[in-house]
């Protein structure tokens, strides 16, 4: 009997060789064909973890990433649309890079507030107050960037479906490539009910909404959907534009605005290597956006304040100028800090963006 110890000597070494009988012969001979059978056992174990391993590597190499690709990963994504997942959010600024504005280049911006609902259970505080201070730092801080800045504001009851259109068309007729184009919405926003045929759309709930639940056919006739807001978007030549939502489920309008239309795939090729176009939303798709009167605004445009006046341009490489990439930046780290200061509800800011980055401002 062959006892085999770790680390010592079996017994057959310890009191030397066994005399070869007949039987002992057999025996060896037996020995040896399962020592050799084992080996090619072996051998074949070694080369099939092998081969299985070699596969499982290649496997692991071509994996997709779960989320969004950034542009420092992936450089054949960058200047494509971010394809929003069901039930997640888009936060992703895609194949950005510093635009530069014309020296002829206007700045056209609307902006709509809303305070004063016709349902008074619905008024809000700092809406409009929200809209008037953005316009007045987009002014501040734009002048020394655009030759001139053309500001057109609806406020409280003058906020209705109609007096929208009939800005925005004026607004298509008049800008130029060169130009630019910044739209400012605070008030409230919701997600419409979506059933077996139909998913949810997030809506601007102007101020003859009168429910912002429960009846999606009010919200066709007198809210503004996300995809009749892209389209109006498109439409408009000015080739640098910002889109900035400041309300309640606003993440819900980056899905419109990141899947392509037949209208946008044919104007894509036209489009020049300096267009950009940034959608800026101050909550997830089923968050609410908080205001507090110790800051006397809806805490995402105060954030986007403090921002516009030079906070943004206090990075690594400061250079005086606000960009776009800049402000969402700063935004996603300010409004969170701002929430946990005051203890509100959690907000974190979403925004997509397709093309070019670009200076809004200058300190």
């Amino acid at each position: 009997m062959i006892v085999q110890y770790r680390g010592g000597k079996s017994r057959q070494e310890q009191a030397g060789p066994i005399p070869q009988s007949g039987a002992g012969r057999r025996n060896r001979r037996y020995t040896t064909w399962r020592v050799a059978l084992s080996f090619v056992v072996v051998l074949n174990i070694f080369f099939a973890n092998t081969a299985t391993f070699a596969q499982k590597s290649e496997q692991s190499a071509c994996i997709k990433p779960a989320g969004p690709v950034s542009p420092e990963a992936s450089p054949a994504s960058r200047g494509k649309p971010v394809r929003p997942e069901d039930g997640k959010e888009i936060n992703t600024i895609a194949g950005l890079s510093d635009g530069r504005i014309s020296a002829d280049a206007r700045l056209y911006i609307l902006a709509v507030g809303i305070n004063e609902y016709k349902n008074p259970k619905y008024t809000l505080k700092y809406g409009r107050p929200d809209a008037e201070a953005f316009v007045q730092a987009l002014e501040q801080h734009g002048k020394n960037i655009f030759r001139q800045i053309v500001k057109q504001t609806i406020y409280d009851s003058q906020a209705t479906r109609e007096n929208m259109e009939n800005v925005f068309n004026g607004i298509i007729a008049e800008a130029r490539p060169e130009d630019a184009f910044v739209f400012y919405y605070a008030g409230h926003g919701v997600m419409s009910g979506g059933d077996a045929s139909r998913r949810p759309e997030f809506y601007l709930a102007l101020t003859d909404v009168t429910k912002l639940y429960g009846d999606n056919k009010l919200l066709e006739e007198r809210g503004v959907s996300a995809r009749l807001l892209r389209d109006f978007i498109i439409r408009i030549k000015a080739q640098k534009q910002l889109v900035v939502l400041d309300t309640c489920h606003a993440g819900g309008a980056l899905e419109s605005f990141a899947m392509r239309g037949a209208a946008e795939e044919k104007a894509t090729p036209r489009m020049p290597k300096n267009a950009g176009l940034t959608i800026l939303a101050a909550t997830g798709t089923w968050q609410s956006a908080t205001e507090f009167r110790q800051l006397g605004h809806g805490v995402f445009t105060y954030a986007l304040l403090k921002g516009l006046a030079g906070e943004a341009d206090n990075g690594e490489s400061p250079d005086g100028k606000i960009t776009v990439k800049k402000l969402e930046a700063y935004l996603n780290s300010k409004v969170p800090e701002l929430i946990k200061q005051f203890r509100g509800k959690a907000q974190n800011p979403n925004s997509f963006a397709r093309g070019q980055d670009f200076p809004l401002g200058a300190r």
